[in-house]
């Protein structure tokens, strides 16, 4: 980050006793966004992806760059198809790699620098590839996706093939077709071999898989589509996943506890993203017609609502068209990027923390 936009910037995270968010920068975009995603090692960078609401619509990838109270744009590509998701995660740091879902079942890798050719391209799915996440570290890197047939594959770039493909969730009234996955990430990255992904399907099923052995570690019913899970420590031990429902409520688990908490938010719209803060664990944004802060309570801990596992500390309205994602920044604690459903891209600080 450059001097000047880093000292801007921390001049926002004043020492204050409470938790308070505000917008920093607000910029509109001319295509529908879908995800949005810090660049990894260029903390005032970021991607949005997206497209155009025509009938044959075309897919963005926008990156941007803060520039003290303005954004910048760096590059845009216009490209055949619409993106759906975006992740970094199948990189080693300080790769400039990005790999993106679309609606027509691909799965591509690009190089941010080039965004004429990917450098990995497959058919992934039969329909949209609704999400995507990655891994990397000295042990491989792998990317994980969920489509609209279902299926949760996992791959290796240096394949072709998936190197594991995790059966569909049948329809309950045992009608033909299978139930969406709409969310998928990886947890437990400590080693290769430990590693599991969580799966949130648009029947409300949760599924924890371990891929060594291809079996569940964990599987329960929410009772309304999952739009997102999430977990802290994805590169460890994970300890606690959650997940955000179209119905609004939040989903925690406790995976040494063996306990699941339902929480339900005073929200009109659905959870669409659930985001745990990279430099405090317990704490994490949850994001629908506002975006809110929470911080997990312990449970020994005297607390506003006994009742309650988690405890809001802040919240922001921002669009009354709902946020639909959101990503915090890496390398600055309560810097956060989201894209709203009316076509803006915001920048957010939250301080407090």
């Amino acid at each position: 980050m450059g001097n000047s936009t880093e000292n801007h910037f921390n001049n926002q995270q004043s020492n204050k006793e409470t938790v308070d968010i505000a917008t920093y920068i607000n910029y509109p975009t001319e295509f529908h966004i879908f995800d949005t995603k810090w660049v990894p090692s260029f903390p005032t960078k970021f991607v949005t992806i997206g497209a155009t609401s025509k009938s044959s619509p075309r897919g963005f990838i926008q990156i941007s760059e803060l520039n003290n109270d303005r954004l910048d744009l760096v590059k845009m590509a216009d490209k055949g198809s619409a993106f759906r998701c975006a992740t970094f995660g199948g990189t080693i740091r300080n790769s400039s790699s990005l790999s993106l879902g679309n609606f027509h079942g691909k799965l591509q890798i690009f190089d941010i620098e080039r965004f004429d050719f990917p450098i990995y391209d497959v058919q992934a799915h039969d329909g949209i590839v609704n999400c995507v996440d990655g891994m990397g570290n000295g042990d491989g890197v792998e990317v994980v996706t969920g489509g609209q047939d279902g299926l949760v594959k996992v791959f290796d770039p240096r394949q072709g093939a998936p190197v594991v493909c995790i059966s569909p969730v049948k329809k309950e009234d045992g009608g033909s077709g299978c139930r969406d996955c709409w969310t998928v990430t990886f947890t437990d990255g400590q080693m290769h071999s430990s590693r599991a992904v969580c799966a949130g399907y648009e029947n409300g099923d949760i599924k924890v898989i371990d891929l060594r052995i291809l079996k569940e570690r964990y599987s329960h019913n929410v009772g309304s589509g999952v739009c997102k899970v999430g977990c802290e420590r994805k590169y460890e031990e994970t300890r606690r996943h959650v997940a955000g429902t179209v119905d609004g409520s939040i989903h925690l688990y406790d995976v040494n506890k063996n306990q699941h908490n339902h929480v339900r938010v005073a929200q009109s719209s659905s959870i669409w993203s659930v985001n745990y803060l990279p430099q405090l664990e317990n704490v994490f944004a949850s994001v629908g017609d506002s975006i809110d802060i929470w911080r997990e309570c312990d449970p020994s801990s005297s607390l506003p609502d006994p009742k309650s596992p988690i405890e809001l500390l802040t919240k922001i309205h921002l669009s009354p068209a709902g946020v639909n994602c959101f990503d915090w920044n890496p390398d600055f604690k309560g810097l956060g990027v989201c894209g709203s459903f009316d076509q803006k891209i915001r920048v957010l600080v939250t301080s407090g923390l």
